[in-house]
């Protein structure tokens, strides 16, 4: 699987960077052509430093950590452009189609600073997006055979991404926010921490979660990103010293009123060589009068949650796509790609995420907090 992936991310990258390097080139010789030819001296090297980064990083040669944002901050500038090229592009043919643009116009100064000011308001759209997220409320009823009706609230938050980008402060705030939604549980749906455990440790970027004391604790389950770490149990710790309850295919019963049950990722067996446990064998003996929770990272198993008789299933990783349009490809993906999907008993709640992976830009979503007011009768 490594080996089709990386040809593919590879010649996507590379083609995405030539694609948005050349469309500079040929702007800039339109509007500062003594600067056009230095422009590929400049994009070369920024192209390999998302790469040479962790590369360095994984090999211990270089502490990358600078570089490595450096990187992601490139990402965002490359993606930016590419999306402004296609979609003036699109707009261009309208126009010329329909006699609205004079044919010479595109060979102006005038366009050339245009569309470098285009570029400039899309990336700056997508890092405000980024930055700013919204509270997304589900109500969900779960109905019971036995039991006493009740009424409880619940914070989903999955796809933090801590470390260089989304940083201690971002999480103080993330937390402060939680706390104001005055929720009795709070869940991590795998991806809370980024591929640099140790940067995340050394920051101590974890210590805010200390602060959220609700009536029935916090939850977690780890994602692939803890997986492509090499640091899964690392991560884990760093969670937990703060007060967060790790469940690793395991479940708890919380004080009598439901179950939580967490999944290890399903990509524990690339990187580990280890299978994640069968949910049916996870979910042996439970009391059935009490509702199930599931945490799962990925959703990619709807079918078996419903069947194994799971109430409530909360997942991430698909980010929603994190930019326009490759939501597309995560929806056709992913049974549910984002948002809540009832497959009879069940209902999944899919989030897009709180942090961002690679480019920290978003377009076309926002980050976000989910709100579960769950009424269990």
């Amino acid at each position: 699987m490594v080996w089709l992936f990386l040809p593919l991310f590879f010649t996507a990258y590379f083609g995405a960077t030539y694609y948005a390097g050349a469309w500079w080139v040929e702007l800039m010789g339109n509007w500062l052509p003594a600067l056009a030819q230095w422009c590929w001296a400049l994009i070369v090297p920024l192209s390999l430093v998302p790469i040479g980064s962790r590369i360095l990083h994984r090999s211990g040669v270089a502490d990358a950590e600078i570089l490595t944002i450096i990187g992601d901050y490139w990402l965002a500038v490359v993606f930016s452009s590419v999306l402004a090229r296609a979609g003036l592009a699109v707009c261009w043919l309208a126009g010329s189609s329909l006699g609205l643009l004079p044919p010479a116009a595109k060979a102006g100064s005038g366009f050339a600073a245009g569309s470098f000011l285009v570029i400039a308001v899309v990336l700056a759209y997508g890092l405000w997006a980024a930055r700013h997220p919204v509270v997304r409320t589900y109500d969900i009823r779960v109905v019971k055979a036995k039991g006493t009706p009740f009424m409880f609230r619940a914070v989903m938050v999955s796809d933090l991404h801590l470390g260089g980008i989304v940083g201690r402060n971002r999480l103080e705030k993330l937390v402060s926010r939680i706390s104001k939604l005055a929720p009795d549980i709070a869940f991590l749906a795998g991806d809370s921490i980024d591929d640099d455990v140790a940067y995340v440790a050394k920051n101590r970027i974890t210590e805010p979660l200390a602060a959220l004391k609700l009536r029935y604790g916090v939850y977690a389950v780890l994602g692939n990103h803890e997986y492509i770490s090499g640091q899964p149990d690392q991560a884990a710790c760093l969670l937990e010293d703060v007060g967060v309850t790790v469940l690793r295919d395991q479940l708890v019963e919380v004080q009598g009123k439901f179950i939580v049950a967490g999944r290890d990722d399903l990509w524990k067996e690339r990187y580990s060589g280890q299978r994640r446990k069968p949910l049916n064998e996870l979910l042996t003996d439970i009391n059935r009068d009490l509702p199930l929770i599931l945490l799962d990272h990925q959703p990619r198993t709807l079918a078996e949650a419903a069947e194994a008789g799971v109430d409530i299933q909360l997942s991430g990783h698909t980010h929603k796509g994190q930019f326009f349009p490759l939501n597309f490809v995560t929806a056709a993906v992913h049974e549910n790609n984002w948002g809540l999907v009832e497959r009879g008993r069940l209902s999944s709640i899919v989030s897009c995420g709180f942090g961002t992976w690679g480019p920290p830009i978003r377009i076309g979503n926002r980050p976000e907090i989910v709100l579960l007011r769950i009424t269990v009768e």
